[in-house]
């Protein structure tokens, strides 16, 4: 199966799932990330602000900040089709901009250097037990990742969005470990 066919199909699936039940197992994918020690232990962790149908890690993000630790979420540059990491301060709405479909990205823009980072949490529309990731198709995280090359990069999805394999090119990178309402899983 292809990329393409693979996204609408997954796509079609989330879409079936409550709210209810997408919520209980960001929770649960929270709960996995908080009992990672290397997670704990990072002072620098880039997360992402959901779109519709991705985990929701707002309240764990909060208790970084709260901690002190630097997060820092996508910032996009759409002329050069390049992602930053830009410094998240607060999760309130007067702090965050909308831009691009329907991306969220902190107002002030400030660039957080790519080389502090210690772990990257990447959404994605499916993954797979070799870590392999499906995105949306831009290749930001592609990219993005193949640049920085950062200690830990852990995908994290919903159960349904967990494939037997996913359809992968050359370019396309490979995570660390993925994280799941069911567990953490390694390649």
């Amino acid at each position: 199966m292809n990329k393409d066919q693979q996204r609408v199909d997954v796509k079609k699936k989330l879409s079936s799932v409550s709210q209810e039940t997408l919520s209980e197992e960001s929770r649960a994918i929270s709960r996995c990330l908080q009992s990672m020690a290397s997670i704990e232990s990072s002072p620098t962790i880039m997360s992402f602000l959901p779109l519709k149908y991705e985990v929701d890690l707002r309240p764990i993000m909060q208790v970084w900040i709260e901690d002190g630790k630097t997060v820092c979420v996508p910032v996009i540059n759409w002329e050069s089709n390049s992602m930053q990491a830009g410094l998240l301060t607060t999760l309130e709405s007067i702090g965050l901009v909308e831009t691009r479909h329907g991306l969220m990205e902190p107002k002030d823009r400030q660039i957080v250097p790519s080389d502090s980072i210690d772990v990257v949490l990447v959404p994605g529309l499916a993954f797979d037990q070799h870590c392999a990731r499906l995105g949306r198709g831009g290749g930001f995280y592609d990219q993005f990742l193949s640049l920085v090359r950062p200690p830990l990069a852990i995908g994290v999805g919903f159960n349904c969005q967990l494939l037997k394999l996913v359809a992968i090119e050359e370019h396309d990178y490979l995570l660390t470990a993925i994280a799941t309402p069911s567990g953490l899983l390694t390649s």
